[in-house]
């Protein structure tokens, strides 16, 4: 569920150079450094605009065309950056614009004029919720959905979308709270602790991953297979992410299905966390108490 915009690689573009002419919107890449935005592009990269943003806009080199792809949930202001870049790019490489679908009958290459009197902000605004009933039947269909954000994953189930179709809302309503959803999970607060999430290997090649938590720190719980709680190289737990959201529904601020904002505990309470999940893990399989590499 994906629109696209190519444009002709008449002349090699720098993302830095892109992101000159859109100087005046703040446009950012996820996770690149200085070095990365001076290459040509050409492997994928997602731009966003901090705080409008839900999942940003990839560009990237499809054969000899660049390519500009929006998202499904994607918000108005990512549809209108596209449009932005779109624009940008053929005017760096001195091409004309190919849309998926050409508004001008009969016209599949067009000039930037004719392109930004089509893909405007009235364009933007009627198209975003576009794709949004679909993904509501994907979610009855398969459960939660993984929704990839412009800086972090997101998630969107059955739960909270039962929650909302119980107010009858419309697609529009539901596309609104959904993109608002991701938003804030992409733009949390600094002051919040984002736990990076590990890839362990064992012997026999089997692969699983955790993120680990502490004490003293507002952060949030993302999902994983495993949550590691961490006081010490002597004291910490492996719980099973399954298990510790069933605690995290009760205890702390939901941030989207799967996700939660944990606030700063102290070292006792936190201790009291760990003696809990660990009580528990002993009533189930006696053998070990404590987990370690």
């Amino acid at each position: 569920m994906s629109y696209s915009i190519e444009i002709k690689k008449n002349k090699p573009v720098s993302f830095d150079v892109l992101l000159q002419t859109l100087k005046r919107e703040r446009v950012e890449i996820a996770y690149a450094n200085e070095k990365f935005t001076r290459k040509e592009i050409s492997n994928y990269s997602r731009l966003y605009i901090y705080g409008k943003s839900s999942r940003g806009i990839q560009v990237g080199l499809n054969e000899e065309n660049y390519e500009i792809m929006i998202n499904v949930l994607c918000s108005e202001a990512d549809y209108f950056l596209a449009t932005r870049i779109a624009s940008e790019l053929a005017t760096l490489s001195d091409s004309k614009i190919i849309p998926q679908v050409s508004p001008i009958e009969g016209k599949i290459e067009l000039t930037i004029t004719e392109f930004k009197e089509h893909f405007n902000h009235k364009w933007a605004q009627k198209n975003c919720t576009m794709g949004t009933g679909a993904f509501r039947n994907l979610i009855k269909e398969r459960g939660t959905m993984m929704i990839s954000g412009c800086i972090r994953s997101s998630y969107m189930g059955p739960e909270l979308l039962s929650h909302h179709e119980k107010k009858n809302l419309s697609n529009e309503k539901i596309y609104q709270i959904i993109v608002k959803r991701i938003m804030l999970v992409q733009f949390l607060p600094s002051s919040i602790h984002i736990p990076t999430e590990y890839v362990v290997t064992e012997e026999d090649g089997s692969n699983w991953n955790y993120i680990t938590l502490s004490f003293n720190q507002r952060q949030l719980v993302s999902k994983s297979e495993f949550v590691l709680l961490y006081i010490s190289e002597d004291e910490y737990l492996k719980v099973p992410f399954t298990d510790f959201q069933k605690y995290c529904q009760r205890q702390y601020k939901r941030l989207d299905e799967e996700q939660y904002l944990m606030p700063k505990t102290s070292l006792s309470e936190f201790k009291k966390l760990i003696k809990k999940f660990s009580i528990a893990k002993t009533k189930s399989s006696p053998p070990k108490k404590w987990w370690k590499f």
